[in-house]
C-alpha cells in the first residue's frame, strides 16, 4: 500500500489529526504572545515585532513628575519664563512613500506669575518639522540660540512668539545613536540671550536627564 492509498483510506483521520496539531501550535503561539506583552518582553524578527507599550498610570505620573521637576530646576537656574520639552515623532507617510516627521510639546512649566503658551494644545502639537524653522535649526545645530527679532517678518512663528511675549530662546537637541529624540527649550520674555555668555552646561545636563527619565522612568544621572 502506497502513502497515497493510505492517505485516501484514512483521509478524515489524518485531516482531524492535522487540524488538532495546528490548533495546538496556534494556542502555544498566542500564549507566548500573551506572555511577551504581559511581562514587557521585546521580540523582533522579520515577521514579528512585539513590544509592550502598556505602562501603569502610576508609572506615567511618576515619570512625568520627575520630568517636571527637572524642567522646573532648569528654568529657575536659567531665569527663563518657560522651560519645555518638544518630542520628535513619526507623523506617518504620504501616498508617494515620503515620511512625515513631526514634533509635539509634551511637557512645560512656567515661572510664578507668568503664563504658558496660548493655545498650546492646538498650535504646539503634531506640527511638521519642515514647516517649523526653529525646530529644524535646533536639529541641525544641536544647540540653537534664537533672537525673535531676527526672524522674518512674514514668519508665522515670529507672530506666535510675539503673541506669547517671547523675545529669545535656547534649544538643545537630544539624540541617541543618531536618532533625534527631543528638544528642550528655554523661553525668555525679558532677556535676549547672548550666545557668548550663556552657560549651556546645565541645559545640556538636564536635557540628558530628561531624555533618560522619559526612556527609563527613573533619574539615573
Amino acid at each position: 500500500m502506497t502513502f497515497w492509498d493510505f492517505a485516501h483510506l484514512h483521509f478524515f483521520e489524518l485531516f482531524f489529526l492535522l487540524l488538532s496539531i495546528t490548533f495546538i501550535f496556534a494556542m502555544i503561539f498566542w500564549f507566548l504572545v500573551f506572555l511577551i506583552n504581559k511581562y514587557s518582553l521585546n521580540l523582533t524578527s522579520k515577521w514579528l515585532n512585539l513590544k509592550s507599550e502598556k505602562i501603569p498610570l502610576s508609572e506615567y505620573v511618576s515619570r512625568d513628575t520627575l520630568v517636571f521637576g527637572q524642567l522646573s530646576t532648569l528654568r529657575e537656574y536659567s531665569n527663563a519664563e518657560i522651560a519645555a520639552v518638544f518630542s520628535l515623532h513619526n507623523g506617518g507617510k504620504f501616498n508617494n512613500g515620503i515620511s512625515v516627521q513631526k514634533w509635539s510639546l509634551t511637557h512645560d512649566c512656567c515661572a510664578d506669575g507668568s503664563f504658558p503658551f496660548y493655545d498650546k494644545s492646538l498650535k504646539y502639537r503634531d506640527q511638521l518639522i519642515s514647516q517649523t524653522d526653529w525646530v529644524a535649526n535646533a536639529i541641525i545645530e544641536d544647540l540653537y540660540f534664537l533672537d525673535i527679532s531676527t526672524m522674518r517678518e512674514i514668519s508665522a512663528w515670529r507672530r506666535e512668539f510675539v503673541r506669547n511675549s517671547i523675545v529669545s530662546c535656547v534649544f538643545k537637541l537630544v539624540q541617541t545613536n543618531d536618532a533625534q529624540e527631543l528638544i528642550v527649550g528655554l523661553f525668555f520674555r525679558d532677556t535676549i540671550i547672548d550666545k557668548s555668555t550663556f552657560d549651556s552646561k546645565k541645559l545640556i545636563e538636564y536635557s540628558d536627564r530628561i531624555s533618560s527619565i522619559l526612556k527609563t522612568g527613573m533619574d539615573n544621572l
